[in-house]
Protein backbone atom coordinates (compact mmCIF):
# COMPACT_ATOMS: atom_id res chain seq x y z
CA UNK A 1 0.00 0.00 0.00
CA UNK A 2 1.27 2.94 -1.22
CA UNK A 3 1.59 6.08 1.49
CA UNK A 4 -1.07 8.46 0.41
CA UNK A 5 -1.65 11.74 2.31
CA UNK A 6 -4.46 10.33 4.47
CA UNK A 7 -2.03 7.97 6.04
CA UNK A 8 0.90 10.52 6.37
CA UNK A 9 -1.20 13.29 8.09
CA UNK A 10 -1.61 14.01 11.68
CA UNK A 11 -5.28 13.17 12.31
CA UNK A 12 -6.46 14.18 15.76
CA UNK A 13 -5.66 17.41 17.89
CA UNK A 14 -3.48 15.52 19.93
CA UNK A 15 -1.40 14.40 17.40
CA UNK A 16 -1.47 17.77 15.79
CA UNK A 17 -0.04 19.63 19.18
CA UNK A 18 2.76 16.39 19.44
CA UNK A 19 4.00 17.01 15.88
CA UNK A 20 4.01 21.03 16.36
CA UNK A 21 5.98 20.90 19.81
CA UNK A 22 8.36 18.21 17.99
CA UNK A 23 8.93 19.90 14.46
CA UNK A 24 7.81 23.53 15.44
CA UNK A 25 5.35 26.11 13.78
CA UNK A 26 5.93 25.61 10.48
CA UNK A 27 4.06 22.21 9.69
CA UNK A 28 0.60 23.95 9.75
CA UNK A 29 0.01 27.06 7.87
CA UNK A 30 -2.82 28.28 10.66
CA UNK A 31 -0.31 26.74 13.25
CA UNK A 32 -2.09 28.91 16.44
CA UNK A 33 -5.00 26.29 15.42
CA UNK A 34 -3.55 23.24 14.16
CA UNK A 35 -5.30 23.78 10.73
CA UNK A 36 -3.94 23.00 7.48
CA UNK A 37 -1.12 20.71 8.46
CA UNK A 38 1.68 20.42 5.44
CA UNK A 39 4.34 17.92 7.51
CA UNK A 40 4.90 14.37 7.38
CA UNK A 41 3.98 12.92 10.41
CA UNK A 42 7.01 10.48 10.28
CA UNK A 43 9.88 12.50 9.69
CA UNK A 44 8.29 16.18 9.56
CA UNK A 45 9.24 17.21 6.18
CA UNK A 46 6.81 19.59 4.20
CA UNK A 47 4.80 17.49 1.60
CA UNK A 48 3.77 19.08 -1.66
CA UNK A 49 0.52 16.99 -1.77
CA UNK A 50 -0.23 18.46 1.98
CA UNK A 51 0.34 21.50 0.41
CA UNK A 52 -2.10 20.54 -2.64
CA UNK A 53 -4.51 19.30 0.00
CA UNK A 54 -4.63 22.58 2.22
CA UNK A 55 -5.20 24.64 -0.81
CA UNK A 56 -8.22 22.14 -1.96
CA UNK A 57 -10.10 23.20 1.86
CA UNK A 58 -8.77 26.75 1.71
CA UNK A 59 -10.59 27.21 -2.06
CA UNK A 60 -13.44 25.43 -0.19
CA UNK A 61 -13.98 27.46 2.99
CA UNK A 62 -13.33 30.96 0.60
CA UNK A 63 -15.99 29.92 -2.17
CA UNK A 64 -18.24 29.56 1.32
CA UNK A 65 -17.76 32.49 2.57
CA UNK A 66 -17.96 34.44 -0.90
CA UNK A 67 -21.62 33.10 -1.29
CA UNK A 68 -22.24 34.47 2.52
CA UNK A 69 -23.66 37.95 2.53
CA UNK A 70 -20.56 40.14 2.94
CA UNK A 71 -19.90 41.99 6.51
CA UNK A 72 -16.56 42.63 8.18
CA UNK A 73 -15.91 39.49 9.58
CA UNK A 74 -16.28 37.16 7.02
CA UNK A 75 -14.07 39.56 4.71
CA UNK A 76 -11.24 39.68 7.35
CA UNK A 77 -11.71 35.68 7.32
CA UNK A 78 -11.44 35.53 3.43
CA UNK A 79 -8.71 37.74 3.39
CA UNK A 80 -7.06 35.63 5.84
CA UNK A 81 -7.47 32.61 4.12
CA UNK A 82 -5.93 34.08 0.95
CA UNK A 83 -2.94 35.35 2.79
CA UNK A 84 -2.21 31.09 3.92
CA UNK A 85 -3.41 30.19 0.84
CA UNK A 86 -0.77 32.38 -0.89
CA UNK A 87 1.60 31.06 1.44
CA UNK A 88 1.41 27.81 0.20
CA UNK A 89 1.30 28.49 -3.48
CA UNK A 90 4.63 30.53 -3.24
CA UNK A 91 5.97 26.71 -1.60
CA UNK A 92 4.06 24.65 -4.23
CA UNK A 93 5.62 26.84 -7.19
CA UNK A 94 9.27 27.03 -6.03
CA UNK A 95 9.44 23.42 -4.72
CA UNK A 96 6.50 21.03 -6.34
CA UNK A 97 6.46 19.81 -10.09
CA UNK A 98 4.11 17.79 -11.73
CA UNK A 99 5.46 14.75 -13.34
Amino acid sequence: MGKTWKNIKPHSVASRKKMRKKYGSRCFLDPMRYKYPICNRYNGKEECVGHYAAQYYLNINIGKLKKKKKNKKSTKRIQKYLKIKNKSLKFTKKNCFIQ
